[in-house]
């Protein structure tokens, strides 16, 4: 199976960042709202191919697109925890998928639950100490790979992409965690759809400036 993102661990570990800590002095707070990424834990990795700009991104795309994440799954494979997320498609800019259609997308890592974390682990990374008497059980504890994300549900982000040759429907982010912008949080502020703004390791764009960045790249 071809893969865009080929990943050769450096050094990478949960345990590696971890100290004993008193439980009962965190005071986990019991809750059935979803949390927040609360902690990220990185691990190290070397990529196939380092982009230096967006242009360059958008020619080794086959497909982009904006999409809403709708759905995560994790899977182990090997020695690694994956995270499947299914992305639902808003807006096509670019090749065969259309609105409406689904995308998934496997992206080495996982979130975890502070409950699960505890109950895989029995402790919390150190950091989280000073966070004492603030962090609910529902809260999320990140475990990705260089500046890598695991979207949360209801996400959207833009999407760069290319299918698998050897699994039809499933997709590989073009550069691993490069091809992928994030939608920021606006806040208050009403911003038309198309101006939204989107980050990732990149920069900054908003939707129409990825439009018009794709009409003008000679393929």
């Amino acid at each position: 199976m071809k893969k865009i993102f080929k990943a050769v661990i450096i050094a990478a570990g949960a345990a590696a960042v971890l100290f004993s800590l008193n439980e009962a002095a965190f005071r986990i707070r019991a809750s059935k709202e979803p949390g927040n990424v609360i902690y990220t834990i990185r691990g190290e990795a070397v990529l196939d191919k380092y982009y230096e700009n967006l242009d360059e991104l958008i020619r080794d795309s086959d497909i982009i697109v904006l999409g809403e994440c709708v759905k995560e799954k994790t899977f182990r494979s090997g020695s690694f925890d994956w995270t499947e997320s299914g992305f639902e498609i808003l807006e096509s800019l670019k090749g065969e998928l259309k609105t409406g259609d689904r995308a998934d997308i496997d992206i080495m890592g996982r979130n975890m639950t502070v409950r699960d974390y505890m109950s895989l682990y029995k402790e919390l990374p150190y950091e989280l100490k000073e966070k004492a008497g603030e962090i609910k059980n529902t809260d999320i504890i990140s475990m990705v790979y260089l500046s890598d994300r695991i979207p949360l549900e209801g996400e959207r982000a833009i999407l760069f992409l290319n299918e698998d040759e050897d699994t039809p429907g499933k997709y590989w982010r073009t550069g691993s965690y490069q091809g992928a912008l994030y939608e920021e949080d606006q806040g208050d502020e009403k911003t038309e759809a198309d101006e939204e703004t989107y980050t990732g390791a990149l920069g900054s764009y908003s939707l129409n400036e990825i439009k018009r960045m794709i009409e003008n790249t000679v393929f």
